[in-house]
């Protein structure tokens, strides 16, 4: 344990040290706030692409066009079989009325097209949400074969090649974005790890000195332990505050993105402030023989 006097030292100590190395200490935290910056903007990329194909997904539904002349009764009793089902959210019921406004509301400025029929030739329909586990290929297929035996249905379909093909892609998707994390994440260690290393390696003489005087190591150590963490927490500050700019900017042209929360931000930074600290302590122990 160190006496306040040590510890008021180390603090000084710490904080002359930036003064002295001013230089070193702003390139060395811009050159960790720009690798800290691309680790940020992949994570919140990744975070905003995978919230749009949950948005695709929450869109999955199974249509069930019923068979024309079936009773009030027999619609409920098929419905209420549908929810009893496991996965299955809600059921709604789209008359032959609502089905035709429907289209005609996609229609647009050619809806008049459809004033040329003599009749309605639409279909009622039940539209089966699901929940998000039940929303995979497997799953649907087992539901709408069901379905399909089902008296008084005479189709279903859920849009099957598309969910197979959504699938696919998120998979992918997946596997690319373990390996490109992966990437920047060791970029950025590698970088900050090298980076920590040139500003221990700037004070050489200064460690020489207090190894001399017959300084412990921990009390060597602490100092850079200060440094680097601070470097870390004021490099990831920076990256934020950039990430934020980008972010509300980016907004304008493509609406609205997901951002981290507080809690997320202060996670972050925090994380950074103890790597950049504990590289401190590793690049002493490896290049200095502490």
């Amino acid at each position: 344990m160190f006496t306040d006097s040590q510890i008021r030292y180390l603090a000084r100590e710490s904080l002359r040290s930036f003064k002295r190395l001013r230089g070193i200490s702003v390139v060395s935290t811009l050159i960790m706030g720009v690798a800290l910056l691309m680790l940020a903007l992949f994570t919140l990329v990744t975070v905003n692409l995978r919230a749009v194909a949950h948005t695709f997904q929450k869109e999955i539904e199974i249509v069930a066009f019923l068979e024309d002349g079936r009773t009030v009764e027999e619609i409920q009793d098929l419905r209420q079989r549908l929810l009893e089902y496991h996965g299955v959210e809600s059921v709604s019921y789209v008359s032959k009325g609502d089905a035709l406004s429907e289209f005609r509301a996609q229609l647009g400025s050619d809806s008049d097209l459809l004033d040329v029929l003599d009749e309605n030739p639409l279909p009622a329909s039940l539209r089966v949400r699901l929940s998000d586990e039940t929303r995979t290929s497997e799953r649907l297929d087992l539901l709408s074969a069901w379905l399909h035996e089902m008296p008084g249905v005479e189709e279903v379909r859920y849009g099957d090649q598309w969910v197979r093909r959504l699938e696919r892609y998120v998979h992918v998707f997946l596997l690319l974005d373990l390996l490109v994390g992966a990437i920047v994440f060791a970029s950025a260690l590698f970088v900050i790890s090298n980076t920590v290393r040139l500003t221990v390696m700037a004070r050489e003489r200064s460690i020489e000195i207090m190894r001399l005087v017959g300084a412990t190591d921990w009390f060597i150590r602490t100092p850079f332990l200060i440094e680097g963490a601070i470097q870390g927490g004021v490099a990831a500050g920076l990256a934020m505050t950039v990430l934020w700019g980008v972010h509300h900017y980016a907004t304008r042209f493509v609406g609205p993105l997901i951002f981290y929360d507080t809690v997320q931000i202060a996670g972050f930074v925090a994380l950074c402030a103890i790597v950049s600290g504990l590289g401190s302590l590793t690049s002493l122990r490896r290049f200095l023989r502490i």
